[in-house]
């Protein structure tokens, strides 16, 4: 039980790539949350491995069963828009209600409502039990551990009328089931393990409670073509008496163990199966412990009953008196027993290791003395080979009837999952939805390790805490990277993490909580001197800051100087250059007034010419007329 329970997840759910790696620890979280919160758990498991252990098999039994939760309520003076709104809501049905006139501050009436109503929910609930091995029914020729792959798996049991009803079974078919307790009652295991506690079985009256009467009823599971196509399907039927129900199903719902396996069959051995004749050997060896010890307080004494007081004799009590008429010595003779040799007490720890070399050693212990006086690593590897046995044991469990336990609830939850759920996990509060999950085939199942296998574990990850601490003190790590999954790692918190759970805290994170939910770093305290560390700075300040200034002010006036004197150069260099253009500017104004006259003179001097010319061409003309009339 240690080993599957000192951790907070006895299976894990592995992810298929870096982006499932949130969501497979959020179903892996779930799933047992479901088996160790809404089931005990640890319970189970208890009697899982104790069946296994002493009957060749444990078996359990996970399935989904829908139940319908109806709570009662009684609400007063709701208004009438109040009333409305709660007789609207899903699963609300009204069983008692008074409406009556009431006045408000204000003096309006007011119509008011005193109601008595039932909430009725229906919720499926994933749980697990436990089958007695002597209900356990299985076809002869099933060759593997899982009872999946048995062509039938049943169960004999007893139910209720009560139980019946609340499984859905109507009136007449209660009836045509079979009255009184099973046959397996009075099988010689359920026997046996009633007379531990004294325990006997009392038949029912008739006159018994009609709702707590029992009725015989066997669940089956076949594999059978029901529909004529070719295929076997899974069959489910409940049979009692005259009462019989076929219906197809899509799964077996048993899982089973044993410490053993006897290959390719179903049943195993247990414990006792192979330690049964040595623990016999060792109850006829302490019977002749006692025997001789009863010989040595008693002793075997002869006497004369001629001459001694026969009831002295039947009296044996420490310094007693006895009465005898002459000499004692020829009246009683007492024969001392001659003990058992030494071999016979060093015969029960031969039969002691010889248990251990055949299943195991469940007691061997991690001696602090011994390891303090002993090469360690000796003494482990002794401790290593004592326990091996019962590692075996365990690790056959978890890979056989643990795993497909969890694979089953993982596939329960997914298929009937059908709301989203809050559910605290790993001390937050998430939200949960089981339908929207992916289909889920490798599960591994972490057995938990030993108490010498702790210790080494503890030691070596002390010793890797002591070297992360020496490397962020170097600054050699860092103390936060992006994990694969693009989330942030702190090394050392996942160490510290770690090495609480191996010491079996199964709740770490209140010694050591998430860095992302620690509240910022407190501000640090101001130093005493602080004020008039801060004057004196501040004095400096403002001496550095004057003389700066002073530098700056000088340096703006020799800059204002260099560009007085600057822009008057320019203002003179620009006066002569303007002087020299406007000499050059009437120059070429009188140039050009000089060649526009002499353009003025030649034009006039052109027209006179030309009057000159059309005078003299106009007299030739004239006289050519008056010379031709």
């Amino acid at each position: 039980i240690r080993m599957f329970t000192q951790i907070d997840s006895s299976v894990e759910i592995e992810p298929v790539g870096p982006e499932d790696e949130d969501q497979a620890e959020q179903e892996t979280d779930y799933v047992n949350h479901i088996f160790f919160k809404k089931n005990p758990g640890f319970l189970i498991l208890y009697t899982f491995f104790k069946d296994a252990l002493l009957s060749k098999n444990g078996i359990v039994k996970p399935y989904a069963e829908e139940e319908e939760e109806v709570q009662r309520e009684e609400w007063d003076n709701l208004t009438d828009i109040e009333y409305q709104m709660m007789m609207a809501e899903d699963g609300v049905e009204l069983t008692a209600h008074t409406q009556r006139t009431e006045m408000m501050d204000n003096g309006q009436p007011i119509q008011v409502h005193d109601v008595v109503i039932t909430r009725k929910e229906n919720k499926v609930e994933i749980e697990v039990d436990n089958v007695p091995p002597e209900e356990f029914l299985i076809s002869t020729d099933t060759k593997s551990i899982d009872p999946k792959d048995a062509r039938f798996t049943g169960q004999h049991t007893t139910k209720t009328v009560s139980e019946l009803r609340e499984m859905g079974f109507s009136e007449k078919d209660i009836e045509q089931m079979e009255n009184g307790p099973n046959a397996i009652e009075f099988e010689e295991e359920r026997y046996q393990r009633q007379h531990l506690s004294d325990e006997q079985r009392h038949m029912q009256s008739s006159d018994a409670n009609e709702a707590m009467l029992e009725k015989r009823i066997t669940e089956c599971y076949l594999y059978a073509d029901k529909d004529g196509d070719g295929f076997a399907e899974i069959l489910k039927i409940f049979r009692s008496g005259d009462f019989i129900d076929i219906e197809e199903v899509d799964r077996v719902p048993y899982c089973a163990i044993t410490p053993i396996i006897l290959t390719h069959k179903f049943f195993g051995l247990s414990v006792a199966d192979l330690i049964i004749d040595i623990q016999e050997s060792r109850t006829a060896l302490r019977r002749a412990y006692f025997d001789n010890i009863y010989q040595t307080i008693n002793g075997t004494t002869y006497y004369d009953e001629n001459i001694t007081n026969i009831e002295d004799m039947l009296t044996s009590k420490p310094y007693g008196n006895r009465a005898v008429n002459g000499n004692p010595h020829q009246a009683i003779l007492t024969v001392p027993p001659s003990g058992l040799p030494p071999e016979a007490f060093t015969l029960d720890e031969l039969m002691k290791d010889i248990r251990a070399d055949r299943i195991g050693d469940f007691q061997s212990q991690l001696d602090p003395n011994v390891l303090a006086n002993a090469n360690n690593g000796v003494v482990v590897e002794m401790l290593n080979e004592a326990k091996a046995k019962v590692e075996m044991i365990a690790r056959i469990f978890a890979e056989t009837g643990v795993k497909q336990l969890f694979r089953d609830l993982h596939e329960l939850a997914r298929k009937h999952g059908d709301k989203e759920e809050v559910v605290k996990l790993r001390n937050q509060w998430l939200p949960v939805n089981p339908s929207s999950w992916r289909e889920r085939t490798d599960f591994t199942v972490k057995v938990g390790l030993g108490i010498r296998n702790r210790q080494e574990e503890a030691a070596s990850l002390a010793a890797i805490m002591d070297k992360q601490i020496q490397m962020l003190e170097l600054g050699q790590l860092a103390p936060m990277h992006q994990g694969q999954n693009g989330q942030p790692v702190f090394p050392l918190y996942e160490s510290s993490k770690r090495f609480a759970e191996i010491m079996g805290e199964v709740n770490p994170d209140k010694y050591f909580p998430h860095p992302s939910t620690m509240p910022p770093p407190p501000p640090p305290q101001p130093d005493p001197n602080q004020d008039v560390l801060a004057l004196t700075a501040q004095v400096e300040a403002a001496k550095n800051q004057t003389k700066q200034l002073e530098v700056q002010l000088k340096a703006a006036n020799e800059q204002q100087r260099l560009q007085i004197e600057q822009e008057k150069a320019m203002s003179d260099i620009s006066a002569k250059a303007a002087k020299q253009d406007s000499e050059e500017v009437k120059q070429q104004l009188t140039a050009a007034q000089q060649s526009q006259d002499n353009q003025i003179k030649e034009l006039q001097l052109a027209i006179k010419a030309r009057e000159t010319e059309e005078k003299l061409e106009f007299e030739q003309t004239r006289l050519a007329l008056e010379q031709k009339n």
